[in-house]
Order: C-alpha cells, then structure tokens, then sequence
C-alpha cells in the first residue's frame, strides 16, 4: 500500500487526506483566495489545521499465489470495537478470521506448532485455523504472492 493523496474542494476550504494503512492524516487548508495575496502580506489568510487520527476499520484485503493458484480474501485491521487474527484453514482451505472485543486479551490457541497458533476454524468448527503471517502462500508456502486492497473497509 502507498501513500494515496486525495484534494476535495470545498468552497475556500481545501481538505487534503492521506492515508497509509491505518494511519490517516487529514489537512485543512482554508484561505480567503490567492488572488488577495497581491494587497499586501497580510491579505492571504491561511490556516492549516491537521488532525491525525487511526482509522480503526478493518480492510478487506484479496490474495493470491503465482504459484499455486491458491486466491482468497481476508480480513486485516479489525474495527472499532474489534480486533483480528488472519488465519487460513487447512480443512477447507480457506481465509478465517478470529475476532475479539477489542481492549480484551485475544483469545488463547486450541494448540501451538512450533511457533504457530492454531485456532478453531469458526466455519469448519475444528481446530485448523492456522494464524498467517502473511509474508508466504498458506498453503504452499512461496514467497511470491499478490495482496492487495479490494477498496472494502469494515468496522
């Protein structure tokens, strides 16, 4: 994900968003019009107000493998009241989600292998849901994938 600029006009006020994964920065730019900047120093008046705040929705993101042909959509970020673990079940070989009230402790794994958290699988209801570290494919475990934002955003 890059960085995405957006200029929304409105009237003489100019709203600049930015947004980089969760982190959204908001730039307000107001002014009386460039034109009166001709009158003297003090005829432009402008104020930049920036307002930097975490966007606590989730994004729906869509992967796929180049060498498998595995694809799927999942679930990063969490929402609001929310927070997430990306896992992928091997029963079904799917992406699966586990989710908790966000500010309480995440639930805890049905069992570990080696250093990865296995999960239930809340669609397969056994104990497949490995947690995914996103970096490999899942299933066959090759490094050359592509993840990107389907544009959903979720709370």
């Amino acid at each position: 994900m890059g960085l995405q600029g957006t200029l929304f006009h409105v009237g003489i006020v100019r709203r600049f968003t930015f947004r980089t994964g969760v982190l959204r920065l908001d730039a307000y730019l107001m002014s009386t019009g460039g034109y009166e900047m001709k009158k003297g120093p003090f005829g432009l008046v402008a104020i930049l107000l920036l307002a930097a705040t975490v966007a606590l929705a989730g994004a729906a993101m869509a992967f796929k493998c180049d060498k498998c042909g595995l694809k799927g959509e999942y679930g990063m970020g969490g929402g609001f009241r929310f927070e997430e673990i990306t896992c992928y079940c091997t029963n079904n070989n799917h992406f699966v989600s586990v989710t908790w009230k966000r500010g309480e402790a995440a639930p805890k794994p049905v069992r570990k292998d080696g250093d990865v958290a296995i999960y239930e699988c809340r669609e397969c209801k056994k104990a497949t849901a490995r947690q995914w570290d996103q970096k490999s494919c899942p299933k066959c475990g090759n490094k050359k994938i592509s993840v990107e934002g389907t544009g959903t955003l979720y709370d």
